[in-house]
């Protein structure tokens, strides 16, 4: 086995095991971005309007914490908002 030169870069351990489509993907750093942004955009004052009675409702009526009716309302209305 002869050394690398200097042109070489490291590119880690070889061997088994070493394979990097076995090694876990790092995690996408934290995004303002609605979950599936793709299919989802930020609410606009339209949408506040639209979403008011069912919002109050969760909040106010049904004592839910406002996490919770930010989590309820995207999933079940798609309705993504800060």
């Amino acid at each position: 086995m002869t050394p690398a030169s200097s042109d070489e870069t490291y590119s880690g351990p070889s061997g088994p095991g070493s394979d990097a489509s076995t090694s876990p993907a790092p995690a996408p750093p934290p995004s303002s971005a609605p979950p599936d942004a793709a299919a989802a955009r930020w609410a606009r004052a339209a949408d506040w309007d639209r979403h008011r009675a069912v919002i109050t409702e969760l909040y106010r009526d049904r004592g839910m914490r406002l996490d919770e009716v930010v989590h309820t309302m995207g999933r079940e209305h798609g309705f993504h908002a800060k």
